[in-house]
C-alpha cells in the first residue's frame, strides 16, 4: 500500500476543516430547531352574575373550579390525526405560578399543524360528555341538581380553532348553557304605619314538574346552534322551605331563596287559582295582623313560555290585602203607621 505523507500545509488545512465542521453542524442544528411551548389556558366566564361559589355562577371564572379540554390535531395536509391530542383532560389553576394547565402531565404544542379545542365547565357533573372538531362539546343524560346547594353552572366555550405553537395561553370564554331563575317579592302597599298588618312572610315557594335530565348538542360548535333535547325526569325545585320575611313598605323588594339553574325548556304553566300542574309555581304566604291573628293562603301562577340558554328570568311577586272599606247608602224615609198608646 502506498504511504501518504502529509506536509505541514496539508496538516494545517485538515485541522481547520475538522474544526469548522462541528461548528457548522451546530449552527445548522440551531437554525432549524423549534422550541415547543407547553399548552396553557386563560379562562373567563361570559356574562356571569354572582359571587364565586364552587360549582355555581361566578363573576369571573372561579379559581377553585376545574374544566375539561379536548384538543384535535389538524395536520399540514388538512387531515386530522386519528387520536385526540388531548382527550377530556382536566385543567385547573396551578397554585405555584397561577397558570391554567393539567397538573399531572405537561402538554406541549405539536411541531407542525394546528390544534382545535373544545372546552366545558365544570369538569365534574352528572352525565356524559363527548366532543368533536366539527361540533364541539355535547352532553348526554345531563342531570341538573334540584338541590340549590348542589346545582352547577354548566358552561361550554365555542370551538377554538387553528391554534399553533405559542407562549400565550389559549383564551377560553365559557358561555352559560342553563337558564337562571330568580324570585323577588314585596308588599303591594305600605303597611308600616296606620294599618293593622304587622308582617308578611313567604313560607313556601316551589316550581313543580321541571325537566331535570336532557341532552345538549350543537351543529357547528357554537352556542347559537346549540339546543337541548330528550327531556325527562320531571322534578320539583324547592326555592323556599322556611319563612322569608318581606319589608312591608310597598317599595322594598327582597330576594326570595337562592336562584335556580334549570335546563332551558318550554315552561307553559297555569294561571292563578287553577289546579296545580306541570311547570306551575306554588307560593304559600302568611299575613299577620296586629291583634295576633294570621291569614295563610296558597297561590299558583304560570312561568314564562320558554326559558332560554344564558338568560336570567326574574319573577317579581307582590303580596298584600284588599283594604276593608264601606259603601254606605241612605234610603228615603217612608211614613209609618200611627201607633196609639193607652195609658
Amino acid at each position: 500500500m502506498e504511504k501518504i505523507i502529509f506536509t505541514d500545509n496539508m496538516k494545517r488545512f485538515y485541522y481547520i476543516l475538522l474544526t469548522l465542521v462541528p461548528a457548522f453542524m451546530a449552527c445548522t442544528e440551531k437554525e432549524y430547531s423549534v422550541e415547543r411551548e407547553e399548552i396553557g389556558f386563560k379562562a373567563v366566564a361570559l356574562n356571569s352574575t354572582k359571587a364565586n361559589v364552587f360549582g355555581t355562577i361566578g363573576s369571573a371564572y372561579n379559581d377553585a373550579e376545574h374544566f375539561g379540554v379536548y384538543a384535535f390535531h389538524e395536520l399540514e395536509d388538512g387531515s386530522w390525526a386519528a387520536a385526540n391530542y388531548m382527550d377530556n383532560v382536566e385543567i385547573e389553576k396551578d397554585a405555584t405560578d397561577g397558570s391554567w394547565r393539567n397538573i399531572a402531565k405537561k402538554y406541549f404544542w405539536p411541531s407542525e399543524g394546528s390544534l382545535t379545542f373544545a372546552c366545558y365547565s365544570p369538569y365534574e357533573f352528572n352525565g356524559t360528555v363527548s366532543a368533536s372538531y366539527t361540533e364541539g362539546v355535547s352532553f348526554t343524560d345531563f342531570v341538573a341538581p334540584t338541590d340549590v346547594n348542589e346545582q352547577i353552572d354548566l358552561m361550554a366555550a365555542d370551538l377554538i380553532t387553528d391554534k399553533k405553537n405559542s407562549v400565550a395561553p389559549v383564551p377560553v370564554t365559557f358561555r352559560h348553557l342553563l337558564s337562571q331563575i330568580k324570585f323577588r317579592a314585596q308588599s303591594n302597599f305600605n303597611y308600616t304605619a296606620g294599618t293593622n298588618v304587622s308582617a308578611i312572610t313567604i313560607d313556601k315557594l316551589v316550581l313543580h314538574g321541571l325537566n331535570t335530565m336532557a341532552d345538549y348538542a350543537t351543529t357547528d360548535g357554537t352556542r347559537e346552534t346549540g339546543s337541548w333535547s330528550n327531556y325527562s325526569q320531571a322534578s320539583d325545585y324547592v326555592v323556599v322551605s322556611s319563612p322569608v320575611s318581606l319589608v312591608i313598605d310597598g317599595t322594598t323588594s327582597v330576594q326570595v331563596g337562592t336562584p335556580i339553574l334549570p335546563i332551558p325548556q318550554n315552561a307553559s304553566g297555569y294561571k292563578w287559582g287553577q289546579n296545580l300542574d306541570i311547570d306551575a309555581v306554588e307560593i304559600v304566604y302568611t299575613i299577620e295582623f296586629d291583634n295576633g291573628s294570621t291569614s295563610t293562603d296558597t297561590k299558583y301562577f304560570s312561568t314564562v313560555q320558554e326559558w332560554k340558554m344564558g338568560y336570567i328570568y326574574t319573577y317579581n311577586i307582590r303580596i298584600g290585602l284588599n283594604e276593608i272599606s264601606f259603601d254606605p247608602t241612605v234610603e228615603n224615609w217612608e211614613t209609618g203607621n200611627n201607633i196609639d198608646f193607652e195609658i
